[in-house]
């Protein structure tokens, strides 16, 4: 008010609605919530924050041995696994009766 020289807060103010959000898919990571909740706000409503973790999902991935001299003839199969975004150290194994 300038004639005062108060300030006058406007609390009839009508609440607000926001609606639910699907949580984004994130390839290679799961979500700790599948939705966001919709919210009603108000004047005096807090300031509100929604924190959506997401956590990195297992991979398991092959490695496959082949024989070039036998038109790549499998020899032996190993496994490997890690997070998504992870390093994974991968190890070669000779297979049985390799000749160099």
């Amino acid at each position: 008010d300038l004639v005062t020289n108060q300030e006058i807060l406007n609390t009839d103010v009508p609440s607000q609605s926001f609606d639910e959000v699907k949580t984004p898919e994130k390839v290679g990571y799961t979500p700790d919530k599948a939705v966001v909740p919709s919210k009603t706000v108000t004047f005096d409503t807090e300031d509100y924050t929604e924190t959506v973790v997401y956590k990195a999902n297992e991979q398991k991935g092959k490695v496959v041995y082949v024989d070039d001299d036998k038109d790549g003839q499998e020899v032996k199969q190993g496994s490997i696994s890690g997070k998504t975004g992870e390093t994974v150290k991968v190890t070669p194994e000779v297979p049985e009766n390799y000749e160099e």
